[in-house]
């Protein structure tokens, strides 16, 4: 067990990349300080915010600056990081219950136990804040997914907690490009570790899927997902400017999406299929919501 003992009480260091997250980083932060039964080491990694983000914050938080990028600024966060477990967030999480943190280091330390190695980490399930009615359907989908521990459902909205020793083994956040960096270090993890769902869930902001068109950012991450998986660099070199290209109304162009995609991955059809066979299981797990909404 490479000496883990799970009765030893072990600070955990939050670690929240932020840039220009005036609005949503003062409530976070006031979630954690009202944190009971767990020993926090808070730090932001800032990635030269503009709006006031960095102003009046408390004593007790530390701030590291990094070069913009999530997992470079995570990389940052934990290299300065004094706790033995590392927690990643999102400035826009919301911690609704204040054991919280608690009880997921008590359930990590149990899985370690039960596992009997401490090469474990753990996610929460999400609910979304929301500001618009509709998608109900959507939102429950994605909600519900999140729960699970399977290839492909867990990212960084979730939250992360890992031994700070596993994290390192695993060589931490991908910082070659602005996105992914999430689902590259959960891949790392179910190849030489396991994933346990922590209680309780998080809260995370809809704000994206509100402004953008709920449907069409689900479409455009579940084609980065598919390229990912299909070996398309093409495609996930053009994502980033891709996600700015808007419609008149703001919504994302899911025509200059699908006419990159398809113009990407010609040649490629049996990857597609395999990596279609190995996510059908999601047709499954929708018609299971299903039935249990009409049930309700």
């Amino acid at each position: 067990m490479n000496g883990f003992d799970p009765k030893e009480t072990a600070i955990v260091s939050v670690c929240i990349p932020v840039l220009n997250e005036a609005a949503h980083l003062p409530r976070l932060l006031m979630q954690l300080q009202a944190q009971r039964d767990v020993v926090l080491d808070i730090v932001i990694a800032d990635g030269g915010s503009t709006d006031g983000s960095m102003e009046a914050l408390a004593p007790a938080v530390r701030v590291v600056t990094s070069a913009r990028g999530r997992g470079a600024q995570m990389n940052a966060a934990a290299r300065v990081a004094r706790g033995a477990l590392l927690l990643f967030l999102h400035a826009d999480t919301q911690l609704d219950e204040p054991r919280l943190l608690a009880d997921a280091v008590a359930a990590l330390k149990a899985a370690q136990a039960e596992f009997e190695h401490d090469r474990v980490a753990g996610h929460f399930a999400l609910r979304f804040e929301r500001r618009q009615t509709g998608h109900a359907l959507l939102f429950r989908y994605m909600e519900e997914k999140t729960a699970l521990n399977r290839r492909g459902t867990i990212n960084g909205d979730q939250g992360m907690l890992l031994p700070r020793a596993f994290f390192e083994s695993l060589g931490g956040f991908d910082e070659s490009r602005s996105f992914l960096e999430d689902q590259d270090l959960a891949e790392r993890v179910f190849s030489s570790g396991r994933w346990v769902t922590l209680p309780g869930r998080l809260m995370t902001s809809a704000r994206r899927f509100e402004s953008l068109g709920a449907r069409r950012v689900y479409a455009f991450m579940a084609l980065i997902m598919a390229a990912r998986e299909t070996g398309n660099r093409a495609f996930l070199e053009q994502a980033p400017a891709l996600y700015k290209r808007r419609r008149p109304d703001g919504r994302l162009d899911m025509g200059a999406i699908a006419a990159a995609w398809f113009n990407t991955h010609r040649g490629r059809f049996w990857p597609l299929v395999r990596y279609a066979a190995a996510n059908a299981w999601q047709i499954n797990f929708l018609i299971g919501i299903l039935t249990r909404r009409r049930d309700q």
